[in-house]
């Protein structure tokens, strides 16, 4: 299910690309959801709700590209929701290019450009969407490694700690870490896995993930966290 935001601050804009969205959707066999929003300040109160959000450019009280970049300070390292912005004017783009857009549509040619990006960001989410097998108890349970943020050893068990709950598995952290090593989950002690995603800021002794809590970095791990970060940064860029 493909979740979509369309955010104008021109009502017949929003009704026009939404009938076009779902059209497109519909043609392509994409099950979506298509919300409008008619200001800034409902992009940003509401950004973790989808996948993808195009955003007007030239709104008035908050324009699309200080919204974006409120929003990309609450995702962090997160490349959901990808921004699209839309705009009329070509002399704002090289502004809006320091957010680090998906991609742009042109008002005009809204039709034209629109198909494209949305099968772009459809296969890529569809490639993200990787199940990973947990064990609790006699039931298995498929989870996305993109919303573990991070795995605690707890004597012979691991615990999953993902965006919405916790999952208990009796297992050994390092048979974990050679699983996901792959999606961007690197150990910073011995009893911990992070996902790179998660992480906001890293100390000496410990790294602050996006929702605030605090993982123990050790001395052993100290320098190839920081190296392996710095490298997946580059990389993203």
């Amino acid at each position: 299910m493909l979740k979509i935001a369309i955010c104008d601050d021109e009502n017949l804009f929003l009704n026009e690309y939404k009938v076009i969205i779902e059209k497109i959707c519909t043609n392509r066999l994409i099950e979506c959801t298509i919300d409008t929003l008619n200001s800034g300040y409902s992009a940003i109160d509401n950004y973790n709700k989808y996948d993808l959000i195009f955003l007007d450019i030239d709104m008035p009280y908050l324009d699309g590209i200080t919204t974006a970049e409120q929003i990309n300070k609450l995702k962090g390292n997160l490349d959901i929701p990808y921004i699209i912005f839309v705009t009329s004017k070509d002399n704002l783009v090289f502004d809006a290019l320091k957010q680090f857009p998906y991609s742009f549509i042109r008002k005009n040619y809204f039709t034209e450009d629109i198909e494209k990006c949305i099968l772009s960001i459809n296969n890529k989410l569809a490639d993200k969407a990787i199940k990973y097998p947990i064990k609790t108890g006699r039931n298995t349970i498929f989870l996305n490694p993109d919303n573990i943020m991070y795995i605690e050893k707890d004597k012979n068990y691991v615990v999953f700690h993902t965006k919405y709950d916790e999952y208990k598995e009796r297992s050994n952290i390092d048979e974990k870490l050679k699983d996901l090593q792959s999606n961007n989950f690197i150990r910073t002690h011995v009893g911990y896995l992070v996902n790179l995603s998660y992480i906001e800021e890293i100390a000496n002794t410990e790294v602050t993930l996006l929702d605030g809590t605090k993982i123990p970095v050790s001395k052993s791990y100290k320098q190839s966290v920081k190296d392996i970060y710095f490298d997946w940064m580059v990389k993203r860029r």
